[in-house]
């Protein structure tokens, strides 16, 4: 991974994003976590600036991220697989609240199955692909 001095406004706004998104997460979490969650959140945006998924628009320092065709058929692709892990999950959710069980801690979880689905296979689809 380069540095490039063009995207410092990138990498500054994205670790200020970062920092607050770890601070709103410690305040339910605990410093720990929400530090860990906050620096997960930059090597996220880390890794898709330098993934070669996106062209990167140097005109643009705060958004230089631009999506080709390729990179748009891939977050499609991702996309339908979330919604269906989380479709799949809410209509478990809603059997078991049928059953008579509690499922509000569950709602949670499902939401983030399908958020770490679609991380994920972006991931795996981006090497097949």
């Amino acid at each position: 991974m380069k540095f490039n001095s063009k995207l410092l406004p990138y990498y500054l706004s994205r670790a200020l994003v970062s920092a607050l998104f770890g601070w709103l997460m410690s305040l339910n979490m605990g410093a720990g976590p929400g530090a860990v969650m906050g620096l997960v959140f930059f090597i996220g945006f880390l890794y898709y600036l330098h993934s070669g998924r996106f062209v990167v628009d140097e005109t643009h320092p705060f958004f230089p991220l631009r999506r080709d065709e390729w990179a748009e058929h891939i977050r499609n692709r991702a996309l339908v697989i979330a919604a269906v892990v989380l479709g799949i999950g809410y209509a478990g959710l809603f059997i078991l609240q049928a059953a008579g069980l509690s499922t509000n801690s569950l709602k949670g979880i499902v939401f983030a199955l399908a958020a770490a689905a679609y991380f994920i296979f972006s991931i795996v689809l981006e090497r097949v692909d």
